[in-house]
């Protein structure tokens, strides 16, 4: 039999008639309960049984058991996004999990009432646009290109940096460590810095490109800018001797591994960020 909706005395704190939701708690509090209520855990009493008391179906239990975190999908359900923090409790000692409620009190706790999350939520996005208003800046202090490399190649990164904001070709050039403010190296920011003060994204084709995430992830935003490479703003350049990425093959590309061609690299490279020669 499914649990009630317990009486619980709303604290003189709180907004009036408001209860806290499961889906505002923390990443860490939902996922807490996915390794409690896991099958194996020594106390049985698991998910399957706290979905039945939610009310779920055999089929629908039964569907949830292909999932790799049901627990997370079953919150996640459309039916389950107004269930409140004191139900999920009252579900959990109806399935004699006693310590799971223990553990769900210290995230109820700091999980906001929902009037205070959408306040929350509202102030977030009102500074990241004001951020993104202020960081805008006029064509003379961009970027010529953004840097994108693997970490295992940053010498190299160097190398271009070296070479082309020296003598005679002065372009301007952004790379993360040196670049990016201590505090917001997060992929956001970094997104947010290629889209609106980078013209050009240079990419760093090796096989540590291919296994790293963030340079992956940094690459596929200029992509995105420019739908068919209509303005060519992402330019590769073949470092090792390896198989290029499939969406990069349409892409005509600087290959550094042929060392006859090394000579003409640079002023290629440069005119293709926009250097004029005088």
């Amino acid at each position: 039999m499914a649990c009630n909706q317990e009486n619980n005395l709303v604290p003189p704190s709180a907004p009036l008639q408001e209860e806290k939701l499961v889906r505002h708690m923390s990443s860490k509090g939902h996922g807490r309960m996915s390794e409690l209520l896991r099958p194996h855990h020594a106390l049985g009493n698991d998910w399957t049984a706290l979905a039945g008391q939610l009310g779920l179906t055999f089929e629908e239990i039964t569907n949830l058991k292909e999932e790799r975190d049901p627990v997370q999908v079953m919150f996640n359900k459309h039916e389950f996004l107004d269930l409140t923090i004191s139900r999920l409790k009252s579900c959990l000692r109806a399935i004699d999990r006693l310590d799971a409620v223990k553990d769900l009190e210290k995230f109820e706790e700091e999980t906001l009432y929902p009037s205070e999350y959408r306040k929350r939520q509202a102030e977030r996005a009102l500074s990241k646009e004001s951020h993104a208003n202020s960081t805008a800046l006029p064509d003379d202090e961009k970027y010529d290109a953004f840097i994108c490399y693997a970490r295992e190649n940053i010498e190299f990164a160097k190398k271009i940096l070296k070479e082309l904001e020296a003598p005679p070709y002065h372009l301007r050039l952004c790379i993360d460590y040196r670049d990016i403010l201590p505090g917001g190296a997060d992929l956001s920011t970094l997104a947010h810095v290629i889209e609106e003060r980078c013209r050009k994204v240079v990419v760093v084709l090796s096989e540590h490109f291919n296994n790293d995430e963030t340079a992956d992830f940094q690459a596929k935003i200029a992509l995105s800018l420019s739908p068919g490479c209509r303005d060519k703003r992402l330019i590769p350049i073949k470092y090792e001797p390896v198989k290029i990425p499939t969406i990069y093959r349409f892409i005509t590309h600087i290959d550094y591994t042929n060392e006859n061609a090394r000579e003409y690299m640079w002023p290629k490279l440069a005119r293709a960020l926009g250097y004029t020669p005088r």
